[in-house]
């Protein structure tokens, strides 16, 4: 690798790493072993890798038995090689937004190499075909070709990496700020790689471990938990709310290390089966701990706007078939129902203009359960117009609420709910950003009426629709309502 690349590397870390595919370029691999300190070079759980310590993709695999299908490599006389590996996919979800994709871009915008492994069959090893480059983006798939030295003679690698620390503080500081650093979790929420049953539905072991793992932030208990300890607990709300046995609570206390936001003190060997990985963890002494990594950790303990959007996103992407008062259920067994339903954000609370909408029932219900209920209302309205017009409709969550499509042309929708009369309505700064970037429509149902059925569960009816076709939030019609602080030093 020529001297200009390798200034271009985040880290000494990163350049050893690509290291490691560059001198094995061409040769078979059983699956690679860490590095020093343990610093991995592939993951199990996705075919791109882009670990939690820097911006870029480190390495992706291509399988014949993976869920993507890849190109075969074409291989041209003078040595180089391309092909077109699939970006990540997951359902309701724009794929612009999943964090490995944004990774891939970022290699291919900065010109960092990847290491790449490909299997031509099932059985047969991997090959590793060195460092690529993704060099464009078409049609779902990114293009790959064999990455080639910008200069003749390439840097010896046991040659120390030029000091390149002011590239390093200045990628760090892409998530310094505690909004970016929540942006960061929430694209690794929406990013979950969750096990499905027979049905297509998504399992919940992963969405009920975030949730507990919020709730213990937020009353600060130890940032990492023992397995014994956290067994019990995952197990419990498994069996009660995951429709699954609780033995099964290794399996998301496992995967969720494949993410940006979890960390364990020590991880399984590389190819145990399931049985065997849960094995591997009841008989390790020191226990294994696992919990979410430091700056996820300290969002949620210190942010109760965090918190929020990310349990609300959890339930509304994972339990959308469960009623408010069972949503009310998950949010007590997690430790969540007191900062979420009765925090003193305005946007958990319903609405308070025009409460006498409420027609009946003596019972107070929790902020958050009405303001999901009015919000489910909304986008139902919301998914109903846009059905008549002949689109196809999705629903996302975040950070819009439906996708329409009909033939070639397809809009974002960012739905409004609200049980008064809505002059306003608030925006996060996501919603924002999205609705400046992506044609959207802003879709808002007001005067929406509500009462208490007989089993505690809200009915909802009526509401004014209006529709704001290509929306675009201009900066003058934006308030700000909240102001982080950064405090004085003592």
């Amino acid at each position: 690798m020529d001297e200009a690349t390798r200034l271009r590397l985040y880290n000494e870390d990163h350049a050893l790493c690509l290291a490691w595919f560059e001198e094995r370029s061409g040769t078979t691999t059983t699956w690679p072993k860490p590095i020093r300190d343990k610093i991995v070079l592939v993951t199990q759980y996705k075919g791109i890798f882009k670990p939690k310590w820097m911006p870029y993709v480190l390495s992706v695999r291509s399988s014949p038995k993976g869920p993507y299908i890849d190109s075969p490599v074409t291989y041209n006389d003078d040595g180089t090689w391309s092909f077109r590996y699939a970006r990540e996919e997951n359902k309701g979800r724009s794929g612009d937004s999943l964090f490995t994709n944004r990774a891939l871009q970022a290699c291919m915008d900065d010109q960092i190499p990847v290491g790449v492994l490909y299997k031509e069959s099932e059985n047969a090893p991997y090959l590793v075909l060195g460092l690529g480059l993704p060099t464009r983006f078409e049609e779902s798939y990114f293009l790959f070709e064999s990455y080639v030295s910008e200069h003749a003679s390439s840097v010896p690698w046991h040659v120390p990496p030029i000091d390149g620390s002011h590239r390093v503080a200045a990628l760090q500081a892409m998530y310094a700020t505690p909004a970016e650093t929540g942006e960061s979790v929430l694209d690794a929420l929406g990013n979950l790689d969750v096990q499905r049953n027979a049905e297509g539905k998504a399992k919940r072991h992963q969405p009920l471990t975030l949730l507990w793992a919020i709730g213990e932030a937020r009353r600060r208990a130890p940032r990492l938990t023992g397995w014994p300890l956290a067994r019990e607990r995952i197990g419990a709300l498994i069996q009660e709310f995951g429709a699954a046995n609780r033995n099964y609570a290794y399996l998301p206390f496992l995967a969720l290390a494949g993410t940006d936001i979890w960390e364990l003190t020590a991880t399984p060997p590389i190819g145990v089966q399931s049985s065997d990985r849960r094995r591997w963890l009841n008989n390790q002494n020191p226990v294994v701990k696992g919990g979410f990594t430091q700056p996820a950790y300290d969002l949620f303990a210190n942010s109760v706007d965090a918190t929020t959007e990310a349990a609300l996103f959890l339930l509304d992407t994972y339990f959308d078939d469960m009623t408010p008062a069972q949503l009310l259920l998950v949010l007590k067994a997690t430790g969540l129902n007191d900062a979420l339903g009765h925090s003193g954000d305005s946007e958990l609370q319903a609405p308070q203009a025009d409460r006498p909408s409420r027609k009946g029932g003596a019972a107070r219900l929790a902020d958050t359960e009405l303001r999901i209920a009015i919000e489910r209302h909304a986008v139902h309205l919301a998914a109903k117009h846009y059905r008549t017009q002949g689109y196809d409709i999705t629903e996302v969550g975040k950070p819009y609420d439906l996708r329409a499509v009909r033939e070639c042309d397809e809009l974002h929708v960012e739905v409004k709910g609200s049980t008064g009369t809505a002059d306003d309505v608030e925006l996060t700064r996501n919603e924002v950003t999205h609705a400046r970037e992506i044609r959207t429509d802003l879709y808002v149902v007001d005067r929406i009426i509500w009462d208490v059925r007989a089993d505690g569960t809200i009915n909802t009816s009526g509401g004014r629709e209006r529709l704001w076709p290509d929306w675009q939030p201009a900066d003058a019609a934006l308030t700000p309502t909240r102001f982080n602080y950064q405090l004085p030093g003592e």
